[in-house]
């Protein structure tokens, strides 16, 4: 009898393992992975009803030197198939991840961020891009160069790429170095465009959401909050203040190596599909202020400031004066 209990023991705890190894590899799946080859790049892609997603998916792999290290994390959020990322007769759809939304469970871009973001998979690099981008040949080697020319321990590469088909992107570089309050009370950013021989990898203040290049543990460092509806202007201040206030420099890019399609008037937007969206913004960007310690009573998040600096070191380095609604980063980052 005593060795019947022993063997069924011995059963019961071999199953035991078996289901905690499964349970292990299971959760590895689910969060960061181990990175699943070196130098893979992980981009973030959230589309909003936007028919030239395919294209940018199209030529991101086409123009890479290497497209079987590119990783894709998307989030559609369309009305019909015309809208979708994937082009036809795709060759690295095992690259790709995607969510898909209804258009009409949207919240803005920068929930769509968050969505994209719990696609990554431990990937080395960390992209962020809006769904109508066009690369130049070689973008890859030529964006992790040039991240580990950065005089910093934890750079960002960052800009508003020039339009498509400019004449001057090879002479002039936009940047982010320029800022000003809105009636909100959240300060915005501008980027100004200086030559390309007289910008150095040198930092300046403000990160752009439509372009970022970074190591990918930044995500897990400084993950992206999935409570900030209908949140659009305020959505580069907060990851900024959020990114220096953790340790991170920002760089303008020494090349020009994205292109965006800016306006795009005659395509869908949200704040015309959704109704009603301005109530929910309201209370998003009096959220924000609350973290960055802009409201009488400050807003406690897990998905807040850094802790390697303050955000009023934040406010001196970028030329900023919040109370007083003031900057002078223009002066302090823009040549003339």
């Amino acid at each position: 009898m005593k060795i019947l209990n022993v063997i069924v023991m011995s059963k019961n705890l071999l199953l035991l393992l078996v289901l905690l190894l499964i349970l292990i590899h299971s959760t590895k799946l689910e969060g960061f992975a181990s990175d699943p080859q070196p130098d893979s790049i992980f981009v973030s892609v959230a589309s909003y009803r936007d028919d030239e997603c395919k294209g940018t998916l199209a030529e991101m792999y086409a123009k890479a030197d290497s497209p079987g290290r590119v990783f894709v994390g998307a989030c559609e959020q369309n009305k019909d198939a015309l809208e979708a990322c994937l082009p036809a007769n795709f060759g690295f759809t095992d690259n790709v991840r995607v969510i898909r939304l209804p258009h009409t469970a949207a919240k803005g871009p920068t929930y769509a961020r968050y969505l994209c973001t719990t696609l990554y998979r431990g990937e080395t690099y960390f992209m962020q891009i809006d769904s109508h981008t066009k690369f130049v040949q070689g973008w890859d080697t030529k964006l992790i160069a040039m991240l580990k020319r950065c005089p910093a321990a934890k750079p960002v590469l960052t800009h508003y790429p020039h339009m498509w088909g400019t004449q001057v992107a090879g002479v002039t570089v936009p940047v982010m170095c320029k800022s000003k309050f809105n009636a909100s009370g959240i300060l915005t950013f501008e980027a100004v465009t200086q030559p390309i021989e007289k910008r150095p990898l040198t930092p300046v203040p403000f990160v752009a959401a439509g372009f970022m290049f970074l190591r990918g543990s930044a995500l897990g460092e400084v993950p992206y909050d999935p409570d900030l509806p209908f949140l659009f202007e305020g959505e580069e201040l907060l990851m900024t203040a959020r990114l220096w206030t953790s340790g991170y420099d920002f760089f303008t890019p020494d090349e020009n190596v994205v292109f965006h399609h800016y306006i795009r008037n005659e395509k869908p937007k949200f704040w015309n599909d959704i109704p009603n969206y301005k109530a929910v913004q309201a209370k998003t960007i009096e959220k924000v202020r609350g973290i960055l310690g802009l409201t009488s009573q400050p807003v406690s998040s897990s998905y807040g400031l850094g802790n390697t600096r303050t955000i009023q070191a934040y406010w001196t380095f970028a030329g900023v004066d919040p109370a007083n609604k003031t900057s002078r980063s223009e002066q302090m980052f823009c040549e003339s």
